[in-house]
């Protein structure tokens, strides 16, 4: 028995030298992708740290010029603040100038308005004068050919006098209205009334 008991022995030896073996390359296999991963992963930083050194200074690049641009930009400030400065201290004796012509424009511009609206009053108050002259001499030419108006030509010649009094007033005495031939005449010639 005992060399059956070494041959068993032996045989299990064998067979755990074998599982060993396959256990050692397994692990050995395991440990080798491991090994790459890792190598993977640190090709893959270095590059990452390349290229963040990279955009690193291409940032310092702009960080600079963008300060250089900044520093240009105050000193162009301070200028630009000065020239202001000195523009306001000019300027300031022009607006009290500035502030006394305008109040002087705003008063002319107020006369002005109330002219105009004079102007506007006289200029209807004579539309309503040649018109009603019109139709005055519409009715007496009527009459002329043989027609019977004299209530109507009497009517009109009425309210042509109440219009150029109308005008009369409108324009406050400054100008005498002209009668119809423009002679400033106000009373109709006997041919006009015939």
């Amino acid at each position: 028995m005992n060399e059956v008991n070494v041959s068993c022995l032996f045989n299990k030896a064998q067979q755990a030298l074998k599982q060993a073996s396959i256990l050692h390359h397994e692990i050995f296999l395991w440990y080798r992708v491991e090994v790459n991963q890792l190598e993977l992963e640190v090709r893959e930083l270095a590059q990452k740290k390349d290229t963040y050194k990279l955009l690193s200074e291409q940032q310092e690049g702009v960080i600079k010029d963008l300060q250089d641009e900044l520093d240009r930009d105050q000193k162009e400030a301070s200028v630009l603040q000065r020239e202001h400065t000195d523009l306001v201290e000019k300027l300031e004796p022009m607006r009290s100038q500035l502030e006394t012509t305008s109040a002087d424009i705003e008063e002319m511009v107020a006369q002005y308005k109330v002219d105009i609206e004079e102007a506007k009053a006289r200029l209807k108050t004579n539309a309503e004068y040649v018109r009603r002259l019109s139709r005055r001499e519409t009715l007496e030419e009527i009459h002329a050919r043989g027609f019977d108006l004299s209530v109507k030509i009497e009517e009109a010649k009425k309210l042509e006098v109440v219009a150029e009094h109308e005008g009369d007033e409108g324009s406050e005495g400054s100008k005498e209205s002209e009668g119809p031939n423009g002679s400033g005449d106000k009373s109709v010639s006997n041919e006009d009334q015939a």
